[in-house]
Parts: structure tokens; C-alpha cells; sequence
């Protein structure tokens, strides 16, 4: 394994998210969500060696909350037949009181993303995971061993439902989980 290119940021990275088709970078440093310029970045290959290596270019940041503990990307049942400039959509997470916030990244003029809240869960939680489901719905794993399900409204109709992240459903499941990912539990015996 080899240090291919490094970069100093102002204060703790603690998420770290690729976009499809490794086009943006984002980043949860402290309470900024942090945009970069993944696409260019990317090296390019003859064989096994690098030739060429991009620089990671900042494009955009956003405040939100205190403490970013966790980003992923809403689900698009239609990844492959997204059409180029749709806004992609993120969930962060934070980790002292905000909740569960959704973000659209909506690409601009001259290779800029513009980062824009559009969603809030107006619950103080705790946020140590995130994991989600589908364009609209996502689980969160909070400090203090819960498991909420949150929908976004894809089809408000007023400005209220639109900013608002709906609570579907609340369980303790009695241990703090710090770490989750989409899978099956499924035991097939062969």
C-alpha cells in the first residue's frame, strides 16, 4: 500500500463519503459538510502503476449541527438512469443534539456543487449510525441504544411536509450499535 496524495483539514474528519460513480468527495469534519472534486482526483492506470494523479479540489461546505457523525446516501431505485446534473441526496447525522438533517448536492456552474438543506428530523438525538434503506427512508442507531425510521416526503404538498423528516418508527433495542450496514441476516444451510 502506498500514500498516494494527502491534505490537511480544519479540525476532526469523522465520515467520509464517496458519491455514485466516485464523483464527489464528502466529508464530515467537525460541523462542516465538506465537498470535494472527486472526478479529477481519480488516477489514471497503464498496468499496475499510476500515471497520473489529479488534485482534490474543494468545491463547497455547509454548517449543520455541532458534531457530523455520520453521512451516507439515500438509495435511488434508478442509480444506473440517473440523469447527469440530478441532485444527489445525503443524510448527516450529528452526534450532539441536531438529529438527522437530508442535503441536496446540486451541481452549479463552473464544476462548483452547491450544498443544500432540504429536511430535518427536529428530534435531539444522538446519532452513531446511519444506514439507508431507499430515496425516501433510512435507519438511525442513536448513543442510547435506539433505532428510529425516518421517512423524507418525496411528494409534499406544502412547504411544511417538505422540510420536515417523518418519525415512522421507534425501538430500543437495548445496546448502543456504532456501526451499521445494509446486509441480510439470512442463513441458508446448503
Amino acid at each position: 500500500m502506498e500514500l498516494v496524495q494527502e491534505f490537511t483539514t480544519a479540525g476532526s474528519v469523522q465520515s467520509v463519503l464517496v458519491t455514485d460513480h466516485s464523483k464527489f468527495l464528502i466529508l464530515g469534519v467537525n460541523n462542516q459538510i465538506q465537498a470535494y472534486d472527486f472526478a479529477t482526483f481519480m488516477p489514471t492506470m497503464r498496468g499496475t502503476t499510476v500515471q497520473k494523479l489529479g488534485k482534490l479540489d474543494f468545491l463547497s461546505q455547509k454548517s449543520s449541527g455541532t458534531f457530523i457523525q455520520s453521512i451516507v446516501k439515500l438509495v435511488s431505485p434508478n442509480a444506473e438512469t440517473t440523469p447527469e446534473g440530478l441532485a444527489e441526496s445525503i443524510v448527516v447525522g450529528d452526534m450532539t443534539g441536531r438529529g438527522v438533517s437530508t442535503f441536496e448536492l446540486k451541481e452549479c456552474r463552473q464544476t462548483k456543487v452547491k450544498i443544500v438543506e432540504s429536511a430535518c428530523s427536529h428530534i435531539s438525538l444522538w446519532v452513531n449510525s446511519i444506514v439507508a434503506l431507499s430515496e425516501s427512508q433510512f435507519i438511525v442507531f442513536d448513543h442510547e441504544g435506539n433505532l428510529f425510521i425516518f421517512q423524507k416526503n418525496l411528494y409534499p404538498t406544502c412547504i411544511e411536509e417538505k422540510l420536515k423528516l417523518t418519525l415512522k418508527a421507534s425501538y430500543c433495542i437495548g445496546e448502543e450499535v456504532q456501526s451499521a450496514a445494509f446486509g441480510s441476516l439470512r442463513s441458508d444451510v446448503l
